[in-house]
């Protein structure tokens, strides 16, 4: 009999003053989860890299982990391109005078060049939760390694060119490559209905690279220096986050 009276009491109690059980969740809590990134990004480079190429784009995809520490682990690809090319006269002793090289039929083709090249990296990252809705989104500080690759891409409407093409377009694209180290700053804003969330940084790349063809067929040797290939990038990225959902809070009432 007193047991039943306590549990009477107890629940008396409970349906009295609407006692609430709540769990964690994205909106008032640092919380574990994957973050899948859509991006783009607008480059400047400089040092060895703004002799060859202007200002390009990249796109590309990234993932991370962000733990509930604020620590977050990524890693990302990003596809390198874009039209300005400084190097305009790789094809000069094989051209005509205006810069037209000539097909197998005899007619005058006019070549035209590209960036083109990917990244990727590796990083670690911590959040400072502010400026946002919830413990999750804020300022962010990162730092990384990973590997760099550029060359320089010729394209022509009419041809063939059997000069520039196959095996000896290898001595006119000047392909480079090496590992990079890279520094970010940005910010990480997630929604807290998961729709809408997205990232903004500014980062600095650093390339320690060489070319990796055995011969410039323009020059007729080896490009064996050691280059210093660095590019500034402003990057947007629409963010997908991914976590397990926390009934929010229930009430009895």
């Amino acid at each position: 009999m007193r047991i039943l009276l306590k549990i009477d009491f107890l629940l008396f109690f409970i349906l009295l003053s609407g006692t609430s059980i709540a769990q964690s969740s994205i909106r008032d809590s640092s919380i574990n989860m994957s973050i899948l990134g859509f991006n783009y990004s607008f480059t400047i480079p400089a040092e060895d890299l703004s002799e060859r190429f202007g200002p390009f784009s990249q796109i590309g995809a990234s993932y991370s982990f962000k733990f509930s520490n604020q620590f977050i682990l990524g890693t990302s690809f990003h596809f390198m391109y874009g039209t300005s090319v400084k190097e305009q006269n790789i094809f000069s002793h094989i051209s005509t005078s205006e810069g037209y090289l000539i097909d197998n039929q005899g007619l005058l083709t006019p070549i035209s060049q590209e960036l083109r090249g990917f990244n990727f990296d590796f990083r670690i990252s911590y959040l400072i939760p502010v400026f946002g809705p919830n413990p999750n989104s804020g300022i962010f500080f990162g730092v990384g390694t990973g590997f760099l690759q550029h060359k320089i891409f010729h394209s022509y409407l009419f041809g063939p060119l059997p000069q520039i093409e196959g095996d000896y377009s290898k001595g006119y694209d000047r392909l480079t490559n090496g590992s990079s180290i890279i520094q970010q700053i940005g910010y990480y804003r997630f929604n807290n209905k998961n729709l809408g969330s997205f990232h903004v940084l500014i980062s600095v790349h650093e390339g320690f690279t060489k070319n990796r063809r055995d011969l410039n067929f323009d020059t007729m040797i080896q490009d064996s220096r050691k280059r210093m290939d660095v590019f500034y990038g402003i990057t947007l990225g629409l963010d997908l986050p991914f976590y397990t959902r926390s009934p929010g809070k229930f009430y009895i009432n």
